[in-house]
């Protein structure tokens, strides 16, 4: 992966705020893996390695910063999400339930399985808080979609609680620099809210509307922050990322060279690598528009993210 990716800046967009800018990064392909339904990056510092998965082709994936090769693991349902613990293994949402998972010994235990309607939801998008919990939230299933859908916290004695508001597909997570405020969005409504969190009683307070999208923004999916507790958000069917203020402004544009774009995160050595999944578009001629689709890419950025928060499985409560 190279560290000197030129970043190429265009006009401000037409209709946009002033003072929004569109920037087509060079974009860098680091796996020949393309998943079906690329999902949840996740960059180790400890090991230089970039965790994501693919959800629809039940797989787990790490690829290497040192050689470039990229490991699968395989499994027998839909892995959804995950986070580094803070010991050697992973916390991994799988579709039914929270697990712990050895990628050593490819020993999967589970951890929890939280209360929802298992024939019409599954688990979604998840990320660990700076509170060491594992934040996870589900997803309606159905054709029709409704607001059944909960943001559960997870802890390492197993506690499971649902917090947060009812959406129809959870998505979005990412927590500001300080950890005051959880970001969590609908990716089915449109809407972006933040909750104010009380880390020491372990509450989250009334969601806020925080962002509400417009159409040519694309539908918020998976998302991360940056050292300047700016809100990166995956555009999902715009092909972009929308960079959002402290204060829920957007301030800047990426287009990507794909439709799809499901989430990011930040990596790399100075923390200014952008990691991002996508979804494969369905074969024809979109597919063949979009090549880079399904495969894990990074693009530099001019500003630093965040270590990813570990699973606290040596904290005081586990």
């Amino acid at each position: 992966m190279s560290d000197t990716l030129p970043i190429q800046h265009r006009s401000a967009i037409r209709g946009a705020p002033r003072g929004v800018t569109e920037t087509t990064p060079a974009v860098q392909r680091l796996s020949e893996v393309a998943a079906s339904t690329g999902e949840s990056p996740v960059w180790d510092e400890r090991r230089r390695v970039l965790y994501w998965v693919d959800i629809d082709g039940y797989k787990l994936l790490r690829w290497s910063m040192q050689d470039g090769r990229t490991h699968t693991w395989h499994f027998d349902r839909e892995v959804c999400s995950l986070g580094l613990t803070d010991g050697d293994g992973l916390v991994l949402a799988l579709r039914d339930g929270v697990f712990l998972f050895d990628p050593s010994s490819e020993a999967l235990t589970l951890l929890v399985r939280p209360e929802f309607d298992s024939a019409t939801q599954r688990l979604n998008d998840g990320k660990v808080g700076p509170d060491g919990a594992f934040w996870v939230g589900a997803m309606d299933e159905r054709a029709e979609k409704h607001a059944v859908a909960a943001l559960y916290r997870v802890s390492a004695d197993g506690r499971c609680a649902a917090v947060g508001r009812r959406v129809k597909v959870s998505n979005g997570l990412a927590f500001s620099p300080d950890g005051q405020w959880v970001y969590h969005s609908d990716s089915r409504g449109g809407k972006i809210f933040r909750y104010p969190f009380d880390r020491q009683n372990e509450t989250l307070g009334a969601a806020q509307d925080w962002v509400e999208m417009l159409p040519d923004w694309g539908r918020p999916d998976g998302a991360a922050v940056d050292q300047q507790g700016a809100y990166w958000s995956c555009g999902i069917d715009a092909g972009r990322i929308n960079r959002f203020s402290a204060e829920g402004q957007l301030l800047e544009v990426f287009s990507l060279p794909l439709s799809h774009p499901t989430m990011c995160c930040f990596g790399g050595d100075d923390m200014k690598t952008l990691f991002v999944t996508s979804l494969q578009p369905a074969t024809g001629k979109t597919a063949m528009k979009y090549p880079e689709a399904g495969h894990l890419l990074c693009l530099r950025t001019t500003v630093a993210g965040l270590p990813a928060h570990r699973f606290a499985l040596r904290s005081s409560d586990a």
